[in-house]
């Protein structure tokens, strides 16, 4: 019985432990450009997006994520708002249990220079956990 006892706490620490140390990415874009191959009736050829995503590479394992994206024009958008564009607008995704929570805009005008934050957010057993931030003034293709 003891031993059965020793297991089961073993196997519940070792998954506790993969929960807890699970490799999450989170990243944010701005202004990324792309040409589509058949232009869409509402904008065009040309698709221009913003976003922030935070997700589970390379493991593709569900997990409650929620991700924010804040995109303003020409500066980094502070908490008080008061350099906020016009513009401005925050995309949320919710809380989802899924391996991606992607949180952005397809269409933002591609003649802008859009500033993109995103704050990144899990839980684990209840709990909200803060990840992080991330900051894009550019497309940022290289951060995956």
């Amino acid at each position: 019985m003891k031993r059965t006892i020793q297991c089961l706490v073993a196997t519940f620490l070792v998954f506790s432990s993969v929960e807890a140390n699970a490799i999450l990415a989170w990243v944010s874009r701005a202004n990324c450009g792309i040409t589509l191959p058949l232009p869409h009736p509402s904008v065009g050829p040309y698709v221009n997006f913003n976003e922030s995503f935070t997700w589970d590479r390379p493991l593709f394992i569900n997990r409650t994520l929620q991700t924010f994206s804040h995109h303003n024009l020409g500066d980094y958008a502070n908490q008080s708002g008061t350099n906020w564009a016009p513009e401005f607008h925050t995309v949320n995704t919710g809380v989802k249990r899924t391996w991606r929570s992607w949180a952005g805009d397809l269409y933002d005008s591609p003649t802008l220079d859009w500033w993109v934050h995103g704050n990144h957010w899990r839980r684990i057993r209840g709990t909200w956990s803060y990840l992080g931030w991330t900051f894009a003034r550019d497309c940022n293709l290289g951060q995956w």
